[in-house]
């Protein structure tokens, strides 16, 4: 199985990618990571890696400065039924209202990661109840959620490293 990951994160937090692209890896999956060419469209490979996943995951941060773009594959992954999960930062939440009516939009605080934790463990078991309805996204949960703790626990250790 591949799992594509695409982030907007600062340059000194390229660390968390890679340490979540190594827990994918232990769990058998192939990963690939999105190269922003700051084009207003993600260009031909980016969507063809997106389009041959089994799993998108999005990062969105404050301190990043490619969340349109982020945003931009998470919409083609749900254009073409790849199950897709989106992970934002609350603060980017005041910029962007409509991203918690999503189901598969997680909003996370770096200084209280536990609630954030415990939504996903919610969202993983409910996703084990209801296969029916949009499998897509039930489906993100259930393949990536196992990922989505350990990613949410790295953010916030760094941001109170930082601190």
């Amino acid at each position: 199985m591949k799992v594509h990951i695409s982030d907007s994160l600062p340059r000194s937090e390229d660390s968390t990618i890679s340490a979540l692209a190594f827990r994918f890896q232990e769990q058998n999956f192939r990963t690939s990571v999105s190269l922003f060419k700051y084009e207003d469209e993600p260009n031909f490979s980016t969507r063809s890696d997106i389009k041959s996943s089994h799993l998108f995951v999005g990062i969105a941060t404050q301190d990043g400065d490619k969340f349109d773009f982020v945003h931009k594959e998470w919409l083609y992954a749900l254009k073409v039924h790849i199950p897709a999960i989106l992970l934002v930062e609350d603060e980017l939440l005041t910029l962007n209202p409509q991203l918690k009516d999503h189901p598969n939009i997680l909003v996370f605080n770096r200084l209280n990661p536990d609630t954030t934790i415990a939504q996903i463990n919610q969202n993983i078991k409910e996703a084990a109840l209801k296969q029916e309805g949009k499998p897509n996204d039930s489906l993100a949960w259930m393949i990536g959620g196992f990922a989505i703790p350990k990613l949410v626990d790295l953010l916030s250790i760094q941001k109170q490293e930082a601190a």
